[in-house]
């Protein structure tokens, strides 16, 4: 009696665990505001420094309260210690490796950053893609 009841107790969290699975797998992703991180930081008097960034959320980044809590202006605040920084987001979120290639690498490029930070690579991932 008491080992059918604790299979029935296994079968109900197996089946309650899979449920939450389901749900966490196939309900729609909730929407966040994203954020543009780009802008100037330090005195216009010390040394210029062009910095681009490309990715993906991890730049754009969802989830958090604003712009000056992006890793890439945390950065950004350091390097203004000593320079002048003009910084310029050419990060979409969703991206995924060869997104970025196509269509933030030129733009950035063109910009004649001194610095390029890349973050991208989570949505490769999570889709499984090989290159």
């Amino acid at each position: 009696m008491v080992g059918k009841v604790i299979k029935k107790g296994v079968l109900a969290g197996v089946a309650v665990v899979g449920l939450e699975a389901a749900y966490a797998v196939l309900r729609p992703a909730p929407k966040l505001p994203e954020f543009d991180p780009s802008d100037t930081f330090g005195d216009p008097a010390n040394p210029s420094l062009r910095v681009a960034v490309l990715g993906d959320s991890s730049v754009t980044s969802p989830g958090v309260s604003g712009p000056e809590e992006i890793w890439v202006t945390l950065v950004c605040r350091k390097l203004a210690e000593t320079h002048h920084v003009t910084l310029k987001s050419f990060a979409v979120a969703g991206s995924k490796a060869s997104d970025l290639i196509e269509g933030q690498l030129q733009d950035a490029i063109s910009f004649r950053p001194d610095l390029i930070f890349v973050s991208v690579g989570a949505n490769d991932a999570l889709k499984g893609l090989p290159k």
